[in-house]
């Protein structure tokens, strides 16, 4: 039977392989050393920059506003929605009857301008904090507060807060009676406007 296979013709070579040489180790360069100068240069470019960061800084969070009626210029304000505990369906109507009560009696306090409600929704709407909202819209103060069932009874807590420093200006708290809400929304609502204004009037020209 005849078979098949197959035979290796390549030459043979018993030769060693020339050796390769090394690679020839290129030297580092030393980075440049900055002078004296390059520094002073950079040190006074940080801290010009910081000092001009300082100041609105400074401003926006330990500066006051401008509630201590200096009497220069208007304080602008924004009414933040009532916060409803245990009011169930119908608190947040309440609330925003509350919060147009507040919205309309503040537009009319004299050196007082108000942030429309729309403003502040489309803020919210947006995730934007209220203490964000107020510095982009360069408020000096925020109403706030709550609106709370207690039997038959409507507890509302009303705070004037400081928007550069977050500090509590003013607070009240008023009970009104459940079964009149739309009284209830009034009474509170002239009196927390009452309170507000006497804080933001500017003071008389001497």
């Amino acid at each position: 039977m005849t078979r098949r296979g197959y035979r290796f013709r390549a030459a043979v070579s018993t030769d060693e392989p020339a050796a390769v040489a090394d690679p020839v180790p290129v030297p580092e360069r030393a980075p440049t050393p900055v002078s004296k100068t390059g520094w002073r240069r950079r040190r006074w470019a940080i801290a010009a920059i910081l000092a001009a960061l300082a100041g609105p800084i400074y401003y926006q969070f330990y500066v006051p506003s401008r509630y201590l009626r200096e009497g220069r210029a208007p304080a602008r304000l924004a009414v933040m929605p009532f916060e409803c505990v245990g009011m169930g369906t119908g608190g947040a109507e309440f609330a925003q009857g509350l919060n147009d009560v507040l919205v309309a009696g503040l537009s009319k306090v004299n050196g007082v301008e108000v942030i429309s409600p729309s403003t502040v929704r489309r803020h919210q709407r947006a995730g934007v904090s209220p203490s964000l909202m107020a510095r982009l819209l360069g408020l000096h103060v925020l109403v706030e507060g709550t609106v709370q069932k207690l039997g038959g009874r409507l507890r509302i807590t009303a705070r004037l807060v400081d928007v550069h420093t977050g500090r509590l200006i003013w607070a009240d708290t008023y009970d009104e009676r459940a079964d009149d809400p739309g009284g209830a929304q009034d009474a509170a609502g002239r009196a927390v406007v009452g309170e507000v204004g006497r804080w933001l009037a500017p003071s008389p020209k001497r």
